[in-house]
């Protein structure tokens, strides 16, 4: 259990702030190129990591985008990228604001 550990927590919540922006990228690219393989591992990964913060709304996305792509339905998958994005950003926002709140 984490408890009151501030430090754990920004350690967890920095990681996932890199995390966040890495596999977004790879995500970008993914539908891009419309590469599947590459769509599979990464959003796989982002929604594992997005539900482990209980960063619900990107989790529920990325859930979506990954039953499309378990279908093979790239098409399907690209219908969520807006939502996607937008969630991303708005989680970007949080951890940058959080974080920066929490180094002062």
């Amino acid at each position: 259990m984490i408890g009151n550990d501030e430090d754990f927590i920004r350690e967890i919540l920095s990681e996932f702030q890199y995390e966040l922006e890495d596999l977004s990228e790879k995500i970008s690219s993914g539908f891009e190129n419309r590469d599947i393989v590459c769509l599979q591992q990464h959003v796989h990964n982002l929604k594992g990591i997005s539900g482990n913060v209980c960063a619900i709304a990107l989790h529920r996305i990325l859930i979506d985008i990954d039953a499309a792509l378990g279908n093979n339905d790239i098409s399907q998958a690209s219908s969520h990228l807006e939502r996607f994005l937008h969630q991303k950003s708005a989680a970007a926002d949080f951890l940058r604001k959080f974080l920066d709140n929490e180094s002062k």
